[in-house]
């Protein structure tokens, strides 16, 4: 028998988690046998893992569409407006019938549309049914839905009543005492107004009943306009960048203004006129308050006057004093040089020029 101290044994064929009871024994030379019970449990063989692969989701779901609104009925138009709960696009079928026969709207995606209907006749019946889809083109539709547009009395008097509303509201903007900011956002916002109601008037309805009334709002826009100050050259004097055939006219205005540059060269300006410029320059829509302005296509050594010219979006145009400046030279370029004559004292040089613009 082989006697050691350290002992192993390894037993196979067993059955995978499972308990085993086993008794070792040892024999001793001197003391004889020695045993014990151990216990021991096999592992079980570990479950395969398993991968689901899914197909991606499909998006198979239309738009919902609700609260749908008809409003602004006119004797000639008609704004149909209703949300979606995605992004989809805007599309109204409509017509004198269930036809329908036309289409309007826009193929933008949105949750928030409207759509106004023009060309309608007054006092017509129309139907309606709204259309829209999702970006993955799942299209719904509402309910078939009508409206009748106006008669030509009905939409002059719902003009009378907008327009008696809107000239009630000015005279209390003219007679309110708040900031001139506020106030010129209130005129813009009035205005604004204004221009619609007029532009949504049938063409069929006559608005000369209505003449005094738009008249005297007219007046009063203008009146409160008058009360709106100017924009103010901050600094008093622009800042102007010269060159050969152009100039760069710098300026700040306290409130954001448009950019306008009158010009004039010397032989062409007249103090005396009613515009002593014959040249206008500049951004005229765009408001900001720091300016630049380039005038393009100067001549050089000439002199020009200008005017500095901005207007805010309400209220008179700010006009600058007069100013002067004169534009640079244009100096020449040597492009071609050559030595015709050496002597031991004496060097002939040849050489071309041509204009430059400088600057």
């Amino acid at each position: 028998a082989d006697h050691s101290k350290n002992h192993s044994q390894t037993f196979t064929g067993l059955t995978e988690n499972t308990t085993y009871y086993l008794k070792a024994r040892s024999l001793n030379r001197s003391s004889g046998e020695v045993s014990g019970l151990l216990t021991c449990t096999t592992t079980a063989t570990p479950a395969a893992e398993v991968i689901v692969v899914r197909p991606p989701a499909v998006d198979n779901t239309p738009p919902i569409i609700s609260a749908v609104e008809i409003k602004d009925i006119t004797a000639t138009t008609a704004t149909i407006a209703w949300t979606t709960d995605e992004l989809a696009d805007t599309l109204v079928k409509h017509g004198a019938t269930m036809s329908y026969g036309s289409i309007s709207g826009t193929e933008e995606l949105s949750t928030s549309h409207s759509v106004m209907l023009g060309g309608l006749k007054p006092s017509t019946a129309y139907n309606f049914k709204i259309t829209s889809a999702d970006a993955k083109g799942n299209r719904s539709y509402s309910g078939d839905q009508s409206f009748t547009t106006l008669s030509l009395p009905e939409a002059a008097q719902t003009t009378k009543d907008e327009l008696e509303k809107l000239q009630k509201e000015l005279k209390e903007l003219k007679e309110k005492q708040e900031s001139e900011t506020k106030k010129a956002q209130s005129l813009a916002e009035a205005t604004a107004r204004f221009k619609s109601i007029l532009k949504s008037v049938a063409s069929d309805v006559s608005l000369q009943d209505l003449e005094d009334l738009t008249t005297d709002i007219s007046d009063t826009i203008s009146d409160i306009t008058q009360e709106v100050t100017p924009p103010n050259i901050i600094g008093g004097v622009p800042a102007v960048e010269i060159e050969a055939n152009k100039a760069t006219i710098k300026w700040r205005t306290n409130k954001m203004a448009n950019s306008i540059i009158a010009l004039a060269p010397q032989s062409d300006y007249d103090a005396q006129a009613k515009d002593s410029y014959t040249l206008q320059v500049g951004q005229a829509q765009e408001e900001v308050k720091d300016h630049a302005v380039t005038i393009p296509d100067l001549k050089p050594s000439t002199v020009y006057h200008f005017q500095i010219r901005s207007k805010a979006k309400v209220g008179p145009e700010g006009r600058s004093r007069d100013f002067v400046f004169e534009t640079k030279p244009e100096l020449p370029v040597i492009i071609d040089y050559s030595f015709k004559k050496i002597t031991e004292n004496s060097i002939t040089v040849v050489w071309k020029s041509r204009w430059r613009l400088i600057g």
